[in-house]
């Protein structure tokens, strides 16, 4: 769960960074 979570952060930080 903990790399799930992880990952997910990841795709949001990176989502941002798109911006």
């Amino acid at each position: 769960d903990q790399i799930n979570l992880r990952k997910l952060r990841l795709r949001i930080v990176n989502f941002i960074n798109s911006c």
